[in-house]
């Protein structure tokens, strides 16, 4: 999407422009219809008594959300408190709910934690549970402004299990977006992304309009891990879905995400761009959250441009703000920001005043108590997957005690054929009519058979794919306690100062990120299986600068070499999501195992280069050499090629079964220098394979 050319330059921020100049102006007539309707209604005020007066400040309300909240508190306050008068539980949930979510749009987040708990209670007590949901999900909000995050996470849990009951996908996304928006928040970023994908994944699946809101939060966690041009991917994606309705709302957050991308990436007078639309649309919002972390930012860009008492202004300002709301998370931001621009601008009297503040902000929120919190209800929540899991693993179960019952029948049936059989040759003999006769009803008995073997067959193919699906389930599951564990760690090592604690919280969490790493591996079996093929022309120099780009994220030895080689007359047509996994393992596996010695220049060699069987992929390298007698036992899963493995020993098992995929052949061998080379055979085109198989399938049938 992002390419470095000049046309990228000289047109992008004129398409930009364009781009969120149509939202806004489509935006305007939106509201200038809104006003229209509101004015309609309160000309209606004079005449309404009891609940329809109640209906018509509700509505009013509702109409001014998002558009003029501070107008809107004042009616859905006339809504609440009418509600209350003409005693409709009903009313008083519905429009407690509305004032709630209205307070904490206007940065009265006490005022509003009150009016949702209060009517939570009565939602709750009616089993009003359309409204209790809405409210358990709009008090974790505020909640999480707080940075309360143990009472936010347990509310939106709730929220999940009365969604999941219900099984509407669209609110079940709705819900894992706010669990993910506590994740993030938190700054566990990576399980916050988790929970954003099942978000989009949900909302897929409901086959309702997708929310642009869920992407931006995406591409806010893709930016957090280091990845720039997915963060912008996924705003794109965002903006995509609204078109030229976009709304402030979505415009600030975008903005700010393209903002922080660009701050990251230090291209200053392109993040202050970003940050300043987003600051504008928020503020014409009043939200104050955004409001707060965009002068945050436009502050941080000014220090980092050492335009001091530009920076000074913003940070002042969004310290007043964090401070009169309660956004205690964005308050300790500002806390540390200002610290540091005072150590730059050397008034360390200062730069020490606002570090106390930071260290006693961040204690009393970090607290053990929160962690303990957090900790038992990460439990409850996996307490629960897990008593999920074991009822799909005993309906695997059951299902597969049938599946043994009714081959039982079939052997009886095959047994059965066999005795006619015999009965049939022997009546032959003596009595030639009969034999035809019993010919007639054993074709019928013989198709009969063949049509439940067939069944019999396709119920064993379902309980396999279940048992499948478990495995994957119960793989997934588990990272769930793997981030809850990390996050932990981290937030232990900040707080713990004992050099020995520290030493095995370290330890801890790069075990933690190492059977993570085995977790993936054994997902990606998963996916290997269940790929549905594609075959494409395959551009084999961008794959390979793909997988290195990845690589170097991850860490490349300074003297390494790497070079690839890649004949011109190489043309291979087949799935490039299949064939990378196999490219990313054995490069991966060049990578990892090199020679460390000061002697040695490691390097890795990749030639792409046509043989009389296909198109031949050699991976060599000059690394510490693997000693297995037997080959093929390389590619087993859990087999090590040395005590230096991270993943278990399941890399070359995945470029083995991606290989046979793609009914390529992979091997292993080494060179007259003594170098280990993995050369992979693949047909050149994998549309004729695949055609041939099936009609091979067709005529055996």
């Amino acid at each position: 999407m992002y390419q470095n050319t000049i046309g990228r330059y000289v047109f992008a921020p004129i398409l930009l422009a364009i781009f969120t100049a149509l939202p806004a102006l489509s935006q305007d007539v939106q509201t200038d219809a809104i006003l229209r309707k509101v004015d309609s209604l309160k000309n209606q005020i004079s005449t309404a008594k009891g609940h329809d007066l109640y209906l018509v400040y509700f509505a009013i309300a509702n109409e001014l959300f998002d558009v003029d909240n501070p107008q809107a508190v004042q009616y859905a306050e006339e809504s609440f408190e009418l509600a209350k008068q003409i005693g409709d539980s009903a009313a008083i949930v519905k429009s407690g709910r509305q004032y709630g979510q209205l307070l904490r749009r206007v940065d009265r987040l006490d005022d509003a934690i009150n009016i949702f708990v209060e009517v939570l209670k009565i939602s709750e007590r009616n089993k009003v549970v359309a409204e209790t949901k809405r409210i358990l999900n709009a008090l974790a909000l505020a909640y999480n402004y707080k940075a309360l995050y143990d009472k936010a996470l347990d509310l939106n849990f709730k929220s999940l299990e009365i969604r999941e009951k219900e099984g509407d996908k669209n609110e079940i996304s709705a819900a894992l977006n706010n669990i993910g928006l506590v994740y993030y928040k938190m700054g566990n970023t990576e399980q916050a992304l988790d929970f954003f994908k099942q978000a989009i994944q949900a909302k897929l699946e409901s086959k309702t309009a997708l929310n642009p809101e869920i992407y931006i939060n995406a591409g806010l966690a893709v930016e957090h891990l280091g990845d720039h041009s997915e963060a912008r991917e996924y705003v794109r994606k965002g903006y995509e879905i609204c078109g030229d309705n976009c709304n402030d709302n979505i415009i600030a957050q975008g903005e700010f995400c393209l903002g922080l991308s660009y701050w990251n990436n230090k291209e200053f007078d392109r993040a202050q761009e970003h940050f300043q639309n987003s600051y504008k649309s928020s503020r014409k919002l009043g939200q104050g959250p955004l409001i707060t972390d965009n002068l945050l930012h436009i502050g941080e860009v000014y220090m980092e441009t050492h335009e001091y008492d530009s920076a000074t202004k913003y940070l002042f300002e969004a310290e007043d703000l964090a401070s009169a709301s309660g956004y205690n998370q964005l308050l300790i931001y500002t806390y540390g920001r200002l610290s540091k621009l005072y150590q730059d601008k050397k008034d360390y009297e200062n730069a020490a005043k606002y570090q106390a503040r930071y260290i006693q902000l961040k204690d009393s929120i970090y607290s053990e108590e929160l962690i303990r919190n957090l900790a038992r209800v990460q439990t409850n929540y996996e307490e629960r997957e897990n008593i999920k899991t074991i009822a799909e693993k005993n309906q695997i179960l059951s299902l597969t005690q049938q599946m043994v019952q009714r081959q039982r029948e079939v052997y009886f049936f095959v047994g059965l054929v066999a005795v006619l059989s015999i009965l049939g040759t022997f009546m032959f003999l003596r009595y030639s009519r009969a034999l035809s006769k019993a010919k007639q009803e054993l074709s019928v008995m013989n198709q009969t058979l063949e049509k439940r073997v067939e069944d019999r067959t396709k119920q064993l193919q379902n309980v396999n794919n279940e048992l499948d699906n478990f495995i994957y389930k119960t793989s997934h599951d588990i990272r769930g306690p793997l981030a809850s564990l990390k996050g932990i760690a981290n937030v232990a090592l900040l707080e713990l100062k004992d050099e020995k604690a520290q030493d095995y919280l370290q330890k801890l969490d790069a075990s933690a990120d190492k059977l993570n790493s085995i977790l993936t591996r054994l997902l990606i079996v998963n996916q290997i299986n269940h790929a549905v093929l594609n075959p494409i022309k395959i551009n084999f120099q961008e794959l390979i600068n793909e997988i290195l780009v990845f690589e170097r994220k991850k860490g490349i030895p300074p003297r390494m070499s790497i070079t690839s080689e890649v004949d011109p007359d190489v043309l291979l047509i087949t799935d490039r999501h299949v064939l990378r996994i196999i490219l990313e393992n054995l490069i991966d596996n060049a990578i990892k195992y090199h020679n460390s010695s000061e002697r040695i220049e490691p390097f890795v060699k990749i030639r792409v280069s046509l043989s009389p069987t296909g198109v031949k992929i050699s991976v060599i390298d000059n690394g510490i050499g693997i000693q297995e007698r037997d080959p093929q036992k390389l590619f087993q899963m859990f087999v090590r090629a040395s005590e230096r493995s991270e993943s278990g020993g399941i890399g070359l098992y995945l470029t083995k079964l991606a290989s046979e995929r793609l009914y390529a052949r992979v091997d292993f061998s080494t060179t007259q220098e003594k170098y280990t080379q993995f050369t992979v055979t693949i047909p050149e085109n994998l549309s004729i394979v695949l055609t041939q198989k099936e009609k091979e399938e067709q005529e055996m049938r």
